[in-house]
Protein backbone atom coordinates (compact mmCIF):
# COMPACT_ATOMS: atom_id res chain seq x y z
CA UNK A 1 0.00 0.00 0.00
CA UNK A 2 1.36 3.40 -0.99
CA UNK A 3 1.38 6.05 1.73
CA UNK A 4 1.79 9.82 1.85
CA UNK A 5 5.25 9.14 3.27
CA UNK A 6 6.15 7.24 0.08
CA UNK A 7 5.09 10.24 -1.99
CA UNK A 8 7.05 12.61 0.25
CA UNK A 9 10.16 10.41 -0.05
CA UNK A 10 9.84 10.43 -3.83
CA UNK A 11 9.56 14.22 -3.80
CA UNK A 12 12.72 14.56 -1.69
CA UNK A 13 14.59 12.22 -4.03
CA UNK A 14 13.39 14.22 -7.04
CA UNK A 15 14.52 17.46 -5.43
CA UNK A 16 18.00 16.02 -4.90
CA UNK A 17 18.06 14.70 -8.45
CA UNK A 18 17.04 18.12 -9.75
CA UNK A 19 19.61 19.98 -7.63
CA UNK A 20 17.17 21.23 -5.00
CA UNK A 21 14.33 22.39 -7.22
CA UNK A 22 11.08 20.59 -7.96
CA UNK A 23 8.45 22.65 -9.74
CA UNK A 24 4.83 22.01 -8.83
CA UNK A 25 3.78 21.01 -12.35
CA UNK A 26 6.56 18.41 -12.51
CA UNK A 27 5.72 17.12 -9.03
CA UNK A 28 2.02 16.82 -9.88
CA UNK A 29 2.75 14.96 -13.12
CA UNK A 30 5.17 12.59 -11.39
CA UNK A 31 2.82 11.88 -8.49
CA UNK A 32 -0.06 11.23 -10.86
CA UNK A 33 1.99 8.77 -12.91
CA UNK A 34 3.74 6.99 -10.02
CA UNK A 35 1.19 7.04 -7.22
CA UNK A 36 -2.24 7.96 -8.58
CA UNK A 37 -4.81 10.70 -8.35
CA UNK A 38 -5.62 9.96 -4.69
CA UNK A 39 -2.42 11.78 -3.72
CA UNK A 40 -3.45 14.97 -5.51
CA UNK A 41 -6.14 17.55 -4.99
CA UNK A 42 -7.70 20.23 -7.15
CA UNK A 43 -8.36 23.70 -5.72
CA UNK A 44 -11.29 25.98 -6.55
CA UNK A 45 -9.43 27.31 -9.60
CA UNK A 46 -9.07 23.69 -10.78
CA UNK A 47 -5.30 23.81 -10.28
CA UNK A 48 -3.70 20.58 -9.10
CA UNK A 49 -1.73 20.39 -5.89
CA UNK A 50 0.29 17.64 -4.31
CA UNK A 51 -0.62 17.63 -0.64
CA UNK A 52 -2.73 14.55 0.04
CA UNK A 53 -5.97 15.43 1.81
CA UNK A 54 -5.64 12.39 4.03
CA UNK A 55 -2.02 13.09 5.03
CA UNK A 56 -2.85 15.14 8.12
CA UNK A 57 -0.43 17.84 6.93
CA UNK A 58 -1.41 21.48 6.84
Amino acid sequence: MITAEDVAQWMVEEMWRRKGRLEQAIAVEGILKKFGREFLYENKKRESGYLPRSSGCV
